[in-house]
């Protein structure tokens, strides 16, 4: 519930490293989202900032397919909103941020405090 709450400060994964890379997911059981947008924001209040990462959908236990791609892109403390193109009619169950460098400190730990995806949605099934 925490990451679907723009006022959470703090979230964040246990650091990791590039053969291990970490993310954050967002699953349903009960609905697919076909998204048109994914809102983001940093989860620590002064560092590790995470700056190249990618946001990734999937459904139905198959591969995870690219959403959206940043590279040297820093999450700020305010609530960013990201259109997503070229997925128009594809629905998802499975969400997630994924890092693909380290963060501001050179540590490959994801701080992500807010994650939504925006689009529309039908019952899983």
């Amino acid at each position: 519930r925490a990451l679907l709450d723009p006022r959470t400060t703090y979230f964040g994964t246990a650091e990791q490293g590039p053969a291990d890379p970490p993310w954050i997911q967002l699953a349903s059981g009960a609905c697919e989202v076909c998204p048109a947008a994914v809102g983001l924001k940093h989860g620590s209040d002064s560092s590790d900032y995470c700056g190249s990462f990618v946001v990734e959908a999937s459904s139905g236990g198959g591969a995870w397919e690219e959403l959206l791609s940043f590279s040297d892109r820093p999450l700020g403390l305010d609530c960013k909103v990201f259109p997503v193109f070229g997925k128009h009619g594809r629905f998802f169950a499975n969400f997630r941020v994924r890092l693909t460098g380290p963060n501001s400190s050179q540590r490959w730990q994801l701080m992500v405090a807010w994650f939504e995806v925006y689009g529309r949605w039908t019952q899983a099934g």
